[in-house]
């Protein structure tokens, strides 16, 4: 009540932190000289759908909406048939709604839908068919669903529960949590991942979620890791590390064969001159000997 403005004719109540139990009739009544007046006002209390979540596991599909009020509905499309059971509602201590529902025997083919909606707010969640990937180098890309139109959320998960990043598009940073930060490389304005350096622990579901105003959207992902394109990446580096050895030795050893050569080389003799005071070869390496000089000296004399 507004005390200060009941004399001006204001005699409004304002309620704060409004619950379910608060929804109901209320009677205003008032008094003044000219007279009485009394109405009466119907409050109405409302809890949004916030998010409708959706997961698939192996071919089990479930779909599910919390917080809600008053008593919503779920519908899926396509549509099951009767053979769905009624989806299960429970309430909360503060009168709020969970509604969920799952379908067995899910078609990996198909794309599913699941809308919850009550009196005064709807939202869908789609959930497209699985796709598969191969990782045969060192980045991998996963790719999102190709939407159409934008959004301001992304978040992807590893095997249904382990959460990898959450991004607000479109510039928000990549900041995935500190188990990913080794294998995410970056995400793309449309929310697509692109990993690096996986390894067979990586290998599982990725699950890709973007979001707007209007709704949720879903897209498994199934990685699988080749393990030939891990073992020619080790063999490649082993290579290459043994590459890089051998040329060292190699280097090395000649290193060392020179510093020897100048270590061990005799100096030159007179006796290994020729009357012009030229030095003479060696015959062991290939080159003229003393005798050798000799001879060659005596052919020239009987030939002049």
């Amino acid at each position: 009540m507004f005390g200060d403005q009941i004399s001006r004719g204001n005699a409004s109540l304002q309620l704060t932190n409004v619950q379910v139990q608060d929804e109901g009739r209320y009677q205003c009544y008032t008094s003044t000289i000219t007279g009485k007046n009394e109405i009466f006002i119907q409050l109405n209390v409302y809890a949004p759908i916030h998010k409708v979540n959706m997961e698939m596991v192996d071919d089990k599909i479930t779909c599910s909406s919390k917080d809600v009020y008053p008593e919503p509905d779920l519908t899926w499309e396509p549509d099951p048939g009767p053979s769905t059971p009624e989806p299960a509602k429970s309430r909360t201590i503060q009168q709020l709604y969970t509604i969920s529902s799952s379908l067995n025997n899910s078609d990996p083919n198909l794309d599913y839908s699941c809308t919850v909606s009550t009196a005064r707010s709807k939202k869908k969640t789609i959930f497209f068919k699985q796709d598969h990937v191969t990782s045969s180098g060192s980045e991998t890309a996963v790719t999102c669903q190709d939407f159409n139109s934008a959004f301001t959320h992304v978040t992807w998960w590893f095997n249904h529960t382990q959460h990898i990043l959450t991004r607000t598009l479109p510039e928000g940073p990549t900041q995935p949590t500190e188990k990913w930060k080794l294998f995410v490389k970056d995400v793309s304005d449309t929310g697509s991942l692109t990993l690096t350096d996986l390894t067979s622990d990586q290998e599982g579901v990725y699950t890709c979620e973007v979001s707007n105003t209007e709704g949720t959207y879903m897209k498994n992902t199934a990685l699988h890791i080749n393990p030939e394109s891990q073992t020619v990446g080790v063999t490649a580096a082993v290579v290459t590390l043994a590459v890089i050895v051998l040329i060292g030795i190699i280097l090395f050893v000649l290193h060392r064969k020179k510093k020897l050569c100048f270590k061990k080389s005799p100096e030159t003799s007179p006796a290994d001159l020729n009357p012009e005071g030229n030095e003479l070869l060696n015959p062991q390496n290939g080159d003229l000997s003393p005798a050798t000089q000799d001879a060659s000296s005596r052919y020239v004399s009987s030939t002049s």
